[in-house]
């Protein structure tokens, strides 16, 4: 594949936030309602990223995702990278 995913799922306003604060050149497709969830406000949005930047990716998400838990303020966004459902 010439591109790397990850799936975020969580709230949309979260979603976004951890995408802003990727570094890395990338696309946020979404986020939309979660297919694989009966909650409303559970959503799901893919970041695209060039095959190159893929261990970036997994690198800065976890950085990422780390800090927002250290910040207690954030609600949880769920990382799963290279979704094979999308």
């Amino acid at each position: 594949p010439a591109t790397r995913m990850a799936a975020l799922v969580g709230w949309g306003d979260d979603i976004r936030s951890v995408a802003q604060r990727l570094r890395i050149p990338h696309r946020l497709l979404g986020p939309l309602p979660d297919p694989t969830s009966q909650d409303p406000d559970r959503q799901r949005g893919l970041v695209v990223v060039t095959r190159r930047e893929g261990p970036a990716l997994a690198r800065e998400l976890a950085a990422i995702t780390v800090t927002r838990s250290a910040e207690g303020r954030s609600r949880p966004v769920h990382v799963h990278l290279d979704p094979r459902s999308v």
